[in-house]
C-alpha cells in the first residue's frame, strides 16, 4: 500500500498536482538506518498531469527544474540541463503523436539517477501535423545520447495506455 501526500499545488490548467508518494515501509522505517530505510529517503516522486496543449512542454520543464532545486540538484547543471531536455522531448511527443490524458513523473533515486516517464492514452489516429518536416524527428536520438536507458511500455490502466521513460545518471556521457 502507498499513500500520497500532497505537497502544493502547481498552478495551471487542468488538473495539475505535485505530489510525493511514500511506502509504508518508508514511514515506519524513518527511525532505522539500514540501506534499505536509506534508500526510502532518499527516493523522492512527483507527478504532473497535463493537457495536450502547446504550452505543455514548457510547463513540464519549469515542473522538472523546480522538483530538482527542491532536490538539491540544482548545483548539478549536467543533469539539470539534461533533465529538462529529456522531460521537453517525452512531453512534446505525447503532445504531437498520442491521445488521451498526458502525466509526467520525475523520480530521485538513491543513486542521485534521475528517471522520467512520461504517460499517455497511445498512438492517435494521426499525429498532429509538422509545419516543417525537417525540425522534427531527432528527440528519440537526442534522449539516446543523453540516457542510460530508456524504452516505451504499452498497456498501461486506464486512461494511460502507453509510458515513454529514460533513466539519466550522472556521467553517462
Amino acid at each position: 500500500m502507498s499513500g500520497v501526500r500532497l505537497l502544493g499545488a502547481v498552478p495551471a490548467r487542468g488538473t495539475a498536482w505535485v505530489a510525493r508518494q511514500t511506502s509504508r515501509d518508508d514511514r515506519s522505517s524513518r527511525g532505522g538506518s539500514s540501506p534499505d530505510a536509506q534508500a526510502a529517503r532518499n527516493t523522492r516522486r512527483i507527478s504532473l498531469s497535463l493537457d495536450r496543449s502547446d504550452d505543455s512542454c514548457r510547463r513540464a520543464r519549469q515542473w522538472a527544474r523546480a522538483a530538482l532545486a527542491d532536490w538539491s540538484h540544482a548545483d548539478r547543471d549536467d543533469i539539470v540541463d539534461d533533465t529538462l531536455l529529456v522531460v521537453s522531448e517525452l512531453v512534446a511527443n505525447a503532445v504531437l503523436h498520442a491521445c488521451g490524458p498526458i502525466r509526467a513523473h520525475l523520480e530521485r533515486r538513491p543513486d542521485g539517477s534521475v528517471h522520467i516517464a512520461v504517460d499517455d492514452g497511445g498512438p492517435a489516429e494521426s499525429s498532429r501535423p509538422h509545419e516543417l518536416a525537417g525540425d522534427h524527428g531527432r528527440g528519440l536520438d537526442v534522449i539516446s545520447a543523453l540516457a542510460a536507458d530508456h524504452g516505451r511500455t504499452t498497456a498501461l490502466p486506464c486512461p494511460y495506455r502507453a509510458r515513454s521513460w529514460a533513466t539519466l545518471t550522472t556521467g553517462h556521457r
